[in-house]
């Protein structure tokens, strides 16, 4: 997928990161999360797994099921910061 606003680089803090090469108004979407919908328990199952590895990419959806970002879209590279400036 490309996406000329926006591009995946190593970052300073750890492993690639999801950087805009644009500003951005407030409240303009910048690209939708993409993964597997699965079930809270197979989330939580994939959680675990992925923090062994030092990655999070299981993120929730609603009260039934969780988004796994790990093979999705380079939007799992987004917000994952001490001091995340997106939602």
């Amino acid at each position: 997928m490309k996406n000329k606003d926006v591009v995946v680089k190593c970052s300073d803090i750890a492993g690639n990161g999801l950087f805009a090469n644009r500003n951005f108004k407030k409240g303009e979407s910048i690209l939708e999360y993409d993964g597997e919908r699965v079930s809270k328990k197979e989330g939580n199952k994939r959680f675990h797994k992925q923090q062994k590895k030092g990655l999070y990419y299981v993120f929730s959806l609603n009260r039934k099921f969780d988004i796994d970002g790990e093979k999705g879209n380079f939007a799992k590279y987004a917000n994952h910061s001490c001091e995340p400036n997106v939602e």
